[in-house]
């Protein structure tokens, strides 16, 4: 909804309609301020109908993005077109249009917003063709600071013809079911996807020193070098690396490999600061190594590595283990483990802070202990023989299967009352206290009437 500006007021007249949304209003003796009221609807559509000033327009968006999480749903729509209308057929500074995607991303409107922006008539449409140099041209002209998407700009073309395609001022784009040329340049993108594209003619791809995210999603015969040295984000979701020499990462870089094939085989998982694999093999790395304080998931994946010793955060997800080589953890490690059966005998746990454990078989492990001040989880998961929670800050046990523990490890009989673990009427096995104390001849009915799950 295109919003004009009929009623101009100054922008400090709109900032004094703004200031119980920013900072709340004076109390009666003009000494505090009370709380922050929430903006309305009413009061943005009155801010647009008298100004387009940057400042005023970014302290509205940014009332608007502080009570949008809360707001009901009638309220969120409209909100919705406010900040739908504040790009329409206006021009907004990159830091107004940041805020404008940050709100339309967490309501799920971002490719509403990201169409809009500057795309109002014919005479500025997205993309133009020129092929008079060789170069398929991606273009907004006469607009310095637009985020645009067309949808079907890119969709279906065969530009093989072209030596090269440039795509211009825009700061996310898509590129799907495409022949690329053999170069690929993208001069001012912050954000690229590419979807079912062949990438068999391309020889090498340029990015600007702002493009933050490259996604590749199906895209098939890539046979290039994947430069991305200056991506905060990679991801690569089911191709088949084989013709890739090299991937270059960005040192502190989040990356994602799902059901990827053939990886090069000197890839340099040490730079990535958060990284993902899902059904991958990691048969054919020659050295993989974590980089010191990574937050490592592995989903089903095969022949990978045993060694999580540098990693703070590890989640691994319907994973076979090596049952020949200890799976070793580091200090305070936080560790999390969803449908994982067969496992090794030899997991160490024992150094780690946490460890969450859900729809998982820990039954082949020989014993099962935690660092001093642990907090531990554990839901529908098969214990082992021997299970010691002495030195566990927090314990909480959920539906787990006892059928296999001969002995249960507590610090005293407080601490099993305060967690109040229940244990089957049937088990045979015993509770060990650390502090000294055995309870022997333990009555377990008693025990799974006055300790039942919380």
């Amino acid at each position: 909804m295109f919003v004009d500006i009929t009623d101009f007021k100054s922008a400090l007249a709109v900032e004094n309609i703004l200031t119980p949304y920013k900072k709340g209003r004076l109390s009666s003796d003009k000494k505090t301020r009370l709380p922050k009221e929430k903006i309305t609807p009413e009061v943005c559509l009155e801010v647009l109908k008298s100004t387009n000033y940057a400042r005023n327009i970014k302290d509205m968006l940014q009332c608007i993005d502080e009570i949008i999480d809360d707001a009901s749903a009638s309220e969120q729509i409209n909100l919705k077109y406010i900040v739908l209308s504040t790009f329409e057929r206006r021009e907004q500074p990159f830091e107004v249009v940041e805020i404008g995607e940050n709100i339309a991303e967490r309501l799920r409107f971002e490719w509403d917003l990201r169409r809009l922006i500057y795309v109002a008539d014919e005479e500025k449409r997205a993309w133009y063709e020129k092929p008079q140099d060789g170069e398929y041209l991606l273009s907004a002209p006469n607009i310095k600071r637009a985020r645009i998407l067309v949808d079907d700009a890119m969709t279906s073309q065969n530009l093989q013809k072209f030596d090269k395609m440039t795509v211009y001022n825009f700061f996310a784009y898509k590129v799907e079911d495409c022949v690329l040329p053999e170069v690929l340049e993208f001069p001012s993108s912050s954000s690229m996807e590419f979807h079912d594209d062949d990438f068999s003619h391309v020889k090498k791809w340029h990015f600007n020193v702002n493009m933050r995210k490259v996604k590749l999603f199906n895209c098939k015969n890539v046979q290039m070098d994947l430069d991305v040295a200056q991506c905060d984000v990679f991801e690569v979701h089911d191709c088949d690396l084989q013709g890739v020499n090299n991937i270059i990462l960005k040192d502190g870089v989040e990356a994602c490999f799902d059901n990827v094939q053939n990886f090069p085989s000197n890839l340099d998982i040490s730079k990535c600061q958060k990284v993902q694999f899902c059904d991958c093999d990691f048969a054919k790395f020659d050295n993989v190594q974590f980089r010191d304080n990574a937050n490592v998931t592995l989903s089903s994946c095969y022949n990978f590595p045993q060694d999580f010793s540098s990693c703070r955060k590890v989640k691994l997800e319907n994973c076979r283990l090596n049952s020949k080589q200890l799976l070793r953890f580091r200090d305070n490690a936080e560790v999390t483990l969803e449908n994982m059966y067969h496992l090794s005998k030899m997991i160490d746990f024992s150094n780690c802070s946490s460890v969450t454990s859900s729809f998982c078989d820990l039954s082949s492990l020989d014993y099962l202990c935690f660092q001093d001040g642990a907090q531990v989880s554990f839901m529908h998961t098969t214990l082992p023989e021997h299970v010691d929670v002495s030195h566990c800050s927090k314990v909480h046990m959920y539906e787990c299967d006892f059928k296999w523990v001969k002995r249960f490890v507590f610090q005293n009989k407080k601490q099993m009352d305060d967690w109040r673990i229940k244990f089957p009427e049937n088990w045979k096995g015993e509770i060990v206290f650390a502090d000294g104390e055995k309870q022997n001849d333990l009555n377990l009915a008693f025990v799974a009437k006055t300790h039942g799950g919380r």
